[in-house]
């Protein structure tokens, strides 16, 4: 039913027309028909969950690499982790997740699009990741004035490592390098090394990142970053060998295990894809070979970040 108010616009349904004002205009609207959701539309949504929670624990744990983040970025990281998703070919929809995704589309990815890295510093590094799960780095040489964009009387470099074991819902901050720039410190240039114990298995993402600072008067440095300028971004991203810790296994030790943020869903999302199936009639050979993914792991940051596995 509709009703008409005291300017004389309409304001309801009839039938299947909806009445409504918006901004000083009457509009009218077709209320749009009931669209019954197929399994594969379900699948979509639920995969599509998957990756926007893992996009979500992703700009957690980098939360130590940018101070801002342009507005478009929550949306381009769920993107660019649904794309490397997608590109297994080795399992389908409903048993994947970012452990069998392609690391190559989070390659470069930058936090803010503003000021991408690779305009606000000169120089690449040549990364490699090696047959014993370790990082080598080669930094070429570098002086204040390689750092574009902003004027700082000091600059911190930051790379730092971290590994993720989505299937126990933890991550840890295995490795980082500050490097101070400013007139009296520069970069020589030189090979850095990160072995400090990536767990098999683990994905394994790498972010470089630079972080301005002005005297704040009192003898102290404040951090000049902001929206128009915090280049940030994540530079190597691989897939450490071996095989990945069991579910059950225990999590983290008695200073690095952090309560849990409740920020992923995944593993639930696989469940779910996994009782779709059950409940639907086998249509093709495709879905008659599903597998029930695992179940989801039962066990419940100054500049330093927490030791040991971080649970999320």
């Amino acid at each position: 039913m509709a009703i008409i108010d005291r300017k004389g616009a309409l304001h309801g349904r009839v039938s299947n027309i909806v009445y409504r004002t918006y901004r000083g205009q009457q509009i009218a609207q077709i209320k749009p028909a009931r669209v019954r959701q197929t399994i594969d539309t379900k699948e979509a949504g639920l995969e599509f969950g998957l990756c926007s929670s893992t996009a979500k624990v992703f700009r957690h744990a980098f939360g130590y690499a940018y101070k801002a983040y342009d507005g478009g970025m929550i949306n381009r990281l769920t993107g660019k982790v649904r794309k490397a998703v997608s590109a297994c070919e080795s399992k389908e929809r409903g048993e994947r997740d970012i452990h069998d995704a392609d690391l190559n589309c989070l390659k470069d990815f930058q936090f803010n699009a503003n000021s991408p890295l690779e305009s606000a510093l000169t120089i690449r590094p040549e990364l490699q990741f090696t047959g014993e799960n370790q990082i080598k780095i080669y930094l070429p040489a570098i002086k204040q004035s390689d750092i574009k964009g902003i004027k700082a009387g000091r600059f911190v470099l930051r790379l730092m490592a971290i590994s993720f074991n989505f299937k126990r819902d933890v991550y840890s901050y295995n490795s980082y390098r500050d490097i101070v720039i400013d007139n009296r410190h520069s970069w020589q240039g030189g090979e850095i090394l990160m072995d400090e114990d990536f767990a098999d298995g683990r994905l394994v993402l790498l972010s470089m990142s630079v972080h301005a600072y002005n005297s704040d008067g009192f003898g102290g440095l404040d951090c000049i970053n902001s929206i128009n300028w915090d280049p940030a971004a994540i530079i190597g991203a691989w897939h450490a060998k071996g095989e990945l810790d069991e579910p059950n296994a225990k999590v983290g030790n008695d200073n690095g295990l952090v309560t849990s943020t409740g920020s992923y869903e995944g593993n639930k999302s696989l469940i779910a894809i996994a009782k779709l199936r059950e409940k639907a009639p086998v249509k093709n050979p495709r879905e008659a070979k599903s597998t029930t993914p695992q179940p989801p792991a039962n066990n419940a940051m100054a500049f330093k970040p927490p030791t040991g596995d971080v649970k999320f």
